[in-house]
């Protein structure tokens, strides 16, 4: 039987759910079956997402609200939707306890830093105005940008066999102190954290690409 693999999706400010559909192609293709999770705060209904599910993915989107990591909101900080910070970090918080694979993406990898006890850029243009990388490209969804440096010994290192690979880069926002419970992959050349996975854990993995 092949696995269920939930997909927590973004929500805008009139409940509509969202999820990009080369998602929903690349779980297909892993041999997976995608199912979208809507927001249900009731336990009955998030008890059934939790267990039906082998694994979950977090999504990219919009920012996550600085005072989950004790900050005032910067005027480079943008869109925030406190109902998708309260669903997600309960999500996680409940999914890390279950230990299944949890994989998070953009916005799901700043949301997994956060959840553990790290913190963000709120705005990389206007906090590392030195950078001379455009995190935030303008260019296609899959348009590769820039290059990335592989962590020797990590688990994508040894995915990949590589030490270094190009991305593409669409995020104003990025790690800025790593949780205590996460470890870093990758790193693009000015220093950002572009990959972090959870030692200890069979897979719980992150990028911002």
């Amino acid at each position: 039987m092949k696995p269920y693999i939930g997909i927590v999706p973004s929500i805008d400010d009139d409940g509509a759910l969202g999820v990009y559909q080369k998602y929903i192609h690349a779980v297909e293709g892993a041999g997976g079956i995608p199912v979208i999770i809507p927001y249900s705060f009731k336990e009955e209904t998030f008890a059934l997402y939790t267990d039906a599910c082998f694994g979950f993915i977090f999504v990219g989107g919009v920012d996550i609200n600085p005072q989950r990591y004790g900050e005032e909101t910067l005027p480079g900080c943008e869109r925030l939707t406190p109902k998708r910070d309260d669903f997600d970090f309960r999500m996680f918080e409940r999914l890390l306890a279950t230990k299944k694979p949890l994989l998070g993406v953009c916005r799901g990898m700043q949301l997994f830093n956060v959840a553990l006890g790290g913190s963000l850029y709120q705005d990389l243009k206007t906090q590392m105005p030195e950078s001379c990388i455009s995190h935030r490209h303008e260019e296609p969804r899959g348009f590769i940008t820039h290059e990335i440096a592989l962590c020797e010994g990590t688990p994508l290192h040894s995915l990949l066999g590589r030490d270094k690979v190009i991305i593409n880069s669409m995020h104003h926002q990025a790690i800025k102190q790593l949780a205590p419970a996460l470890l870093p992959m990758a790193h693009s050349s000015d220093g950002i954290i572009e990959a972090v996975y959870m030692p200890g854990e069979k897979y719980v993995r992150a990028f911002q690409w």
